[in-house]
């Protein structure tokens, strides 16, 4: 017979306690952020909004680029006339849906060209995540 499951057993028994223990240290933490968060603190409504915004921004983005790609505008070929490179303003929804799908696309590439070498994702997503 083999022991070999009871030492993963004991291992997972480890990280069970030690996720216990790390909920159990953060418990007055959290209990007074929900404190500050129910009782109306503005300084902490207005993080929220924020952080709100920036995570919908987001989600409309992606969701664009999806709904982009799905009507087969993805990337824009041939570029929209009148779209120059630099012109990310792709929440302008009265142009035409080719420029705004060649506006997202230039906003990607943007974002694309400002991630860091030792990074996995740019600004923006990072922004994007920590709100989330």
């Amino acid at each position: 017979a083999s022991f070999d499951c009871l030492e993963e057993d004991m291992e997972a028994d480890d990280d069970l306690r030690q996720r216990r223990a790390t909920k159990l240290q953060a418990v007055p933490v959290v209990r007074a952020f929900t404190e500050r968060f129910l009782g109306g603190d503005e300084d902490l409504a207005a993080e929220h909004e924020r952080a709100f915004r920036v995570v919908m921004r987001e989600s409309v983005r992606n969701s664009m680029i999806v709904a982009f790609q799905r009507l087969e505008l993805w990337p824009p070929t041939p570029t929209a006339p009148g779209i120059t490179d630099d012109d990310y303003a792709y929440q302008d929804l009265t142009a035409s849906i080719e420029a705004v799908a060649q506006r997202v696309y230039n906003d990607d590439v943007r974002r694309l060209m400002t991630i860091p070498r030792d990074e996995a994702v740019g600004p923006e997503q990072q922004l994007a995540m920590t709100a989330a």
